[in-house]
């Protein structure tokens, strides 16, 4: 294998009334669903100049792919998400990409922060060169990350964490330091949960899909 890099984009299949709840009734859950979409349109875009790293797209719910298919750009492996929780599925995409596809190192990153700087996602693999059997965790302002990166699958920093809460972070910290396993952090920020994360993307032009959407639907 020539390329040594993967990347693991998380996605939620766009359906009405399943995606982007907190927005809502800001947003009808239409316009969710379209936000949603947006931003993967936005993130996939921006991936495509990333060099000599593999991108991998992993989808949930299984039964939605007609859903998805049309967004993920050609080339681009779409694979099923396995597990019955958040950590599950995280840890199920590591071990894909690290042990069944032999990668030497993989990152995984989910659609909510469309303009996200692409050179932390470089760096995430600089750092877990420095620090092998490591953890590279990109930190959020609200206290959850926005990309996670091993060179080993391992459930420690999967298990037990308060998912969908502002303490997702330090317990993965935790939980990865008390196994003794290095943790590096990347810069801090942010994801679109809320309607004040919202009114924060609306100008941002390295997302150009979610700002005409935002624009075109009046939606802040």
């Amino acid at each position: 294998m020539s390329v040594r890099y993967a990347l693991g984009v998380m996605l939620k299949a766009p359906v009405p009334g399943r995606v982007k709840t907190r927005l809502v009734p800001l947003l009808s859950e239409d316009e969710a669903a379209g936000l949603c979409r947006a931003f993967m349109v936005d993130i996939f875009n921006r991936l495509s100049r990333l060099a000599d790293i593999d991108i991998h797209a992993f989808y949930t719910p299984p039964e939605e792919e007609d859903k998805i298919v049309d967004i993920v750009p050609e080339g681009i492996p779409l694979i099923s998400q396995k597990g019955s929780n958040l950590g599950e599925r995280i840890y199920n995409v590591f071990d894909h990409l690290l042990t069944l596809e032999g990668y030497h190192s993989a990152a995984v990153i989910g659609t909510d922060s469309p303009d996200l700087p692409l050179e932390y996602v470089k760096e995430a693999y600089t750092k877990l060169d420095e620090i092998k059997g490591g953890l590279v965790l990109g930190p959020t302002t609200d206290g959850g990350y926005y990309l996670i990166a091993m060179d080993r699958p391992s459930r420690t920093p999967f298990e037990d964490i308060p998912w969908s809460t502002d303490r997702v972070l330090a317990a993965t910290w935790r939980r990865a330091r008390s196994r003794g396993t290095p943790v590096r952090l990347l810069k801090v920020w942010y994801d679109v949960d809320t309607v004040e994360d919202l009114v924060m993307v609306r100008d941002i032009k390295m997302a150009p899909e979610t700002c005409r959407f935002i624009e075109e639907k009046g939606l802040v």
